[in-house]
């Protein structure tokens, strides 16, 4: 009687580490998919802000060449007077 009554207390400790294990492994993989989630949140505005980068970067560009063609027009005329 006493060794089935230990095998059970075994039986129960057992059970009860194994839930805890699945329990854990729970809140790991939520964990893990919050960070996932939140890596691809981080990435798109990473790559919103880029593209914002590269859009200010071509204005500016553009800007710059514009003022060149100008002066190059103006440097022109200076010439032909």
């Amino acid at each position: 009687m006493q060794a089935h009554l230990e095998q059970l207390v075994w039986q129960e400790q057992q059970d009860q580490q194994e839930l805890q294990e699945l329990q854990d492994q729970q809140e790991l993989q939520e964990l893990q998919d919050q960070q996932d989630q939140q890596d691809q949140q981080d990435q798109q505005e990473l790559q919103e802000l880029q593209e914002l980068q590269d859009q200010q970067d071509q204005q500016e560009l553009q800007d710059q060449q514009e003022l060149q063609d100008q002066q190059d027009q103006q440097d022109q005329q200076d010439l032909g007077d």
